[in-house]
């Protein structure tokens, strides 16, 4: 959205896009004209992806929408303005609109790479029936597709020669992935009509109804006033009046909440994202909260968000909405912030702008130099439940009382820091120390079981995070005075894919059903961590507990949830680590030592996601072990658990050399990665189960060496050598000798 407008003197809608525009247009791909690049970092870390330096200018108050181009593929177009550097910056002064475009949905992250800059296609001249020259309030314009018409439209806001808002119109034609370059041609005319003053314009098309119904959200100019946002439905002209206006209102737990209720509004826009297949409506605005910012003073950079069921909408367009919190909250955004939600490839991401620096004489000072960024959001699978389709970090308590609705630190948000009550037993706050740390505090622990009690040894406290791929990941407690949770063995766990848990052994006293523990835990965690990043997927992790869960040993959950098991082969991969600590008192891990066949196999240091350490553990069916060549005597039992280990890294599969490095009283055989052979014993394994309860295994080789191999007729198992002070350890397939470096656990 534009500036927060509590005061006209002071605030304003920061957002304009685009020079003149031209009746005479040449239609030119969406991928023409000059381009810029977005590296991985800049759009991972949320830096800004609109770049001064780059484009000549600031930009702020993102608008986004998708357009199927002439291959089917989809392009991504995002509309910005300019904000000019002028002595009266304090009013957020904007002439100009700007179009930039990008088609990269089949990339692994679509925002990055090469954007298409084409400049200014709107200005305010566009508006000389109604606008006086250098009015510079072109603020806020939202974009958006019609695929009845194929055509594109600019809802843009303006001031009148009485100084009131209101809101015009200019639109471009498509046609297979082409527009008009020049500009967009501008319905020079009088704006739309609205009872009242208005700004701030999102449009939506509900492309998901066969009708095409249009809605028109905006701000009315009208201070103070609570609860200021309206809303229209607009003809098949998409811009004539047919039915509202309606003010938008809230249902739900926070409904009674006043910072949606008693302090000003504006930036409303409506999105429709899908979850499962289910259809989800996500309303989103801004609000000056009165928060006192050091800099910025009342902003209206707390960015809301509210949802709706897809009958809910249809039935209620302007009623139905739930609010759920914040998706950011006090951003450094310049006094402001204005986002856009927009589902592309297969992420869905949030656009808003940050202004990092200052930029002109203002009368607090407050930045103007505002600069588009953007962050992935996940959407919570959780089908049936009342959460289902949420902004995963986005969350709020449950019932929660009259006093924890007005303290919105309570509320989850994307904005880098996590303060969040969590139901029934833990209260979590993470925060992101630098780009290679981050900091979790766990306090206000209550036992929510009604019948276990927690005992020492007897419970794990389990925080899960995501890691990318190479990260040496180390866990400490920042407290030297802890005792109640100590760190277990090993402190870092696998789950599936990119997720991962720190794991806490429950140390103190006993802690009886509902009781209050003593547990208080504050620990760093190193590394290029993801811990409260909810801008990164975390699979379909699914709870409002903060990735948080007890477990009372040996597997009832207490409470909070883990990461579902994810259906994606490309997360089906494991981690292998012997149950023996080397001469460092650190564990190894099952690792290819190159990418190359036929090279040996050892243990390494943990390196989260790091290939050559994944695993795929691919079942043999019974009715082919059997008939293996050199396959060793085999129960049914046996045959139930036969596996072939594949690198993730290599393609290839752990194989048992056949070649005698040991004696015949005591054998020994290297292990090497060899590409398949469907036919060998010596690259499949029986995972005996230790304990019985799928915590540790010994992997035993199928084939059993004979007299021919100098080898007595005897299992052998995977086995790793003795203890190094190295952090690289070989690994053999020996006779079993109950060794704990012949046990292992596979995550």
């Amino acid at each position: 959205m534009g500036g927060a407008g509590i005061r006209w003197s002071l605030f304003g809608c920061a957002l304009a896009f685009g020079v003149g525009f031209s009746s005479a247009a040449v239609s030119k791909p969406f991928n023409s004209g000059k381009s810029f690049s977005v590296g991985p970092q800049t759009a991972r870390n949320s830096n800004p992806i609109f770049l001064k330096s780059v484009l000549g200018h600031y930009s702020s108050d993102p608008s986004v929408v998708v357009v199927p181009d002439t291959f089917g593929n989809q392009v991504l177009v995002a509309v910005s303005s300019s904000d000019l550097v002028e002595s009266d910056a304090s009013n957020w002064p904007m002439n100009q609109t700007f179009l930039y475009a990008v088609s990269n949905v089949g990339g692994p992250d679509p925002i990055v790479g090469t954007w298409w800059d084409h400049g200014a296609v709107f200005s305010e001249s566009g508006f000389s029936s109604w606008v006086p020259m250098n009015k510079k309030r072109l603020w806020a314009p939202d974009i958006q597709y019609f695929s009845a018409t194929k055509d594109l439209w600019l809802y843009i806001p303006d001031q009148d020669s009485n100084n009131n808002f209101h809101i015009g119109t200019a639109h471009a034609a498509v046609s297979n992935g082409l527009y008009n370059d020049a500009g967009f041609t501008s319905d020079n005319k009088p704006p739309i009509v609205l009872p009242s003053i208005a700004f701030d314009p999102g449009v939506y098309s509900d492309e998901v109804q066969t009708n095409k119904r249009t809605w028109l959200t905006y701000a009315d100019a009208v201070f103070p006033a609570a609860k200021n946002l309206s809303m229209v439905e607009l003809g098949a002209d998409h811009r004539s009046v047919i039915g509202g206006p309606w003010k938008i209102t809230y249902s739900g737990a926070l409904a009674g909440y006043s910072g949606i209720n008693n302090f000003y509004n504006e930036g409303p826009d409506i999105y429709s994202m899908s979850v499962g297949g289910r259809i989800y409506y996500y309303l989103v605005f801004s609000t000056a909260v009165s928060n006192v910012d050091p800099v910025d003073g009342d902003d209206t950079g707390w960015i809301g968000y509210a949802m709706c069921s897809d009958s809910a909408f249809h039935r209620n367009p302007s009623g139905c909405w739930d609010f759920k919190g914040w998706i950011f909250r006090n951003m450094r955004t310049g006094r402001s912030n204005h986002v856009s939600l927009v589902s592309y490839g297969s992420g869905n991401y949030v656009f808003y702008h940050v202004a990092p620096t200052k930029c002109c004489s203002t009368p607090t000072g407050a930045s103007r130099a505002r600069q588009v960024a953007v962050k992935e959001i996940q959407l919570r699978d959780h089908f049936g439940l009342g959460d289902d389709g949420e902004i995963i970090g986005v969350t709020y308590p449950v019932n929660p009382t009259s006093a924890q609705i007005e303290d919105p630190t309570l509320y989850g948000t994307l904005d880098g820091l996590s303060t969040t009550l969590q139901p029934a037993f833990a209260s979590v706050r993470d925060e992101d120390k630098s780009p290679n740390s981050a900091t979790l505090d766990i306090s206000n622990v209550t036992n929510p079981s009604r019948s276990v009690t927690l005992q020492r040894g007897s419970d794990r406290l389990y925080y899960y995070f995501t890691a990318d791929s190479g990260q040496n990941l180390q866990v400490a407690f920042t407290n030297a005075t802890q005792t109640d949770l100590v760190l277990d063995v090993p402190p870092i766990k696998h789950i599936s894919g990119d997720n991962w848990a720190i794991v806490l052994e429950y140390t103190g006293g006993s802690v009886s059903p509902g009781a209050l523990s003593n547990m208080n835990v504050q620990l760093r965690i190193t590394g290029e961590v993801e811990s409260n990043d909810f801008s990164r997927a975390i699979g379909n992790y699914v709870t409002r507990t903060t990735r948080l869960q007890l477990v009372h040993l040996p597997n009832t959950v207490l409470g909070g949830e883990s990461p579902n098991n994810s259906t994606n082969p490309n997360d089906a991969w494991k981690v292998v680590y012997a149950n023996h600590v080397d001469g460092n008192a650190q564990l190894t891990y099952l690792t290819a030592s190159t990418p190359y066949a036929n090279d040996g196999i050892n243990n390494q240091y943990l390196m989260t996601g790091r290939p050559s350490q994944d695993w795929y553990l691919e079942q043999v069916p019974s009715a082919s072990v059997s008939t293996l060549q050199g396959v060793g005597p085999l129960t049914q039992t046996d045959m139930q658990n036969a596996f072939r280990f594949r690198c993730k890294w290599t393609n290839l599969y752990m194989t048992a050399n056949d070649v005698q490095k040991g004696t015949a009283a005591n054998p020994s055989f290297f292990v090497l990665d060899q590409a398949l052979n469907s036919q060998w014993s010596t690259q499949v394994w029986i995972r005996e189960d230790v304990f019985g309860d799928g915590s540790l295994f010994r992997l035993r080789s199928a084939w059993m060496p004979d007299a021919a191999r100098d080898s007595s007729r005897v299992p052998i198992y995977l086995t790793l050598q003795a203890a190094t002070p190295t952090g690289q350890q070989d690994v053999y397939v020996q006779p079993y000798q109950g060794l704990d470096r012949q046990q292992w656990h596979i995550e």
